[in-house]
């Protein structure tokens, strides 16, 4: 069965979507193994910070990937830390956050030791810049040109972070949610579905007297689902693989024999609510008869052997 962290979000009529993000939470798919590390990093292994995992540099995005992350215990009382991944390197930050220098330099220090993309590197110091700001109740503050010039920032794309740090009383937040793609439609027909899809997040509704309660599923371990082009699917269940039968029309997919894994039904028909493009990845919102979204991105459009 998939484990997930369930949230009671509020209860209304309707998901109301924020300026910067399109879904209500943004917990990472975190892979169980990579979870435990982080619970043994932040040394309470039960305060369920291996799951409390949030993406700093993008929203709306819940595959575990390149980044800067955060992560904390469950309640308000535990301190909010930070790790970077990057490619197979996983570095978790120990210095502490009133130390704002320090982190800097540790940071760049880092940086240095990998292989990094310059401007993933200019996304990601904002990231980092950020959390020192909110950590230090500095925001809305500009950092200092000292503090700044101590960090040897020496790369091309240095004058654009410069500015978006020091700008007009602009928050780095802010920045950091214009670097974000926004969400572009994509037309919508059976060849759109050919592929490999990721799980990224499940919001389920719920009925109450009271109103409409939802709750949004991290879905770290439902595998990848392929939808060829001849009616057949296919997906790999405890390293089997195993087929299912699909048709597209009218914006509506219908499923059968599929693993109860993905939609809690071996046998039903999805409504296609939406499909566009985010953060370079494609994304389709299957609606089911209870009114709960699916959300998925595109992994590869190509046989499922080769993106598994």
């Amino acid at each position: 069965m998939m484990r997930y962290i369930l949230v009671l979000l509020f209860v209304m009529q309707s998901v109301q979507q924020t300026l910067a993000q399109r879904y209500p939470f943004q917990w990472v798919n975190v892979p169980d193994s990579i979870s435990d590390i982080i619970n043994c990093k932040y040394g309470r292994v039960d305060a369920g910070a291996g799951k409390n995992v949030y993406n700093m540099c993008v929203y709306d995005d819940f595959e575990f990937q390149d980044g800067i992350y955060s992560y904390k215990g469950m309640g308000p009382h535990f301190p909010l830390k930070l790790f970077a991944v990057n490619g197979d390197s996983l570095y978790f930050f120990r210095t502490p956050s009133n130390k704002m220098k320090e982190y800097l330099e540790e940071w760049l220090s880092y940086k240095n030791r990998v292989c990094m993309e310059d401007a993933h590197f200019v996304t990601y110091s904002l990231a980092v810049i950020n959390y020192l700001m909110h950590e230090n109740n500095m925001e809305g503050v500009a950092f200092s040109d000292s503090i700044l010039s101590h960090v040897n920032m020496s790369f091309e794309e240095y004058d654009c972070l410069r500015n978006k740090i020091c700008s007009n009383g602009d928050s780095l937040a802010e920045n950091i949610i214009s670097s974000n793609d926004g969400y572009h439609s994509v037309e919508m027909n059976v060849e759109s579905l050919y592929g490999s899809w990721y799980f990224q997040t499940i919001i389920y509704k719920k009925r109450t007297k009271s109103g409409e309660k939802l709750s949004q599923h991290t879905c770290e371990e439902v595998p990848l689902i392929c939808f060829e082009s001849d009616g057949k699917g296919v997906f790999y269940e405890n390293g089997k693989r195993k087929t299912f039968d699909w048709l597209y029309k009218r914006k509506k997919v219908k499923i059968n024999n599929v693993s109860r894994i993905f939609f809690q039904k071996r046998n039903l028909q999805l409504l296609i609510r939406n499909m566009f493009c985010h953060n370079n990845k494609i994304y389709m919102e299957l609606e089911n008869e209870s009114g709960d979204i699916y959300v998925l991105s595109l992994k590869k459009r190509n046989s499922p052997e080769e993106a598994f």
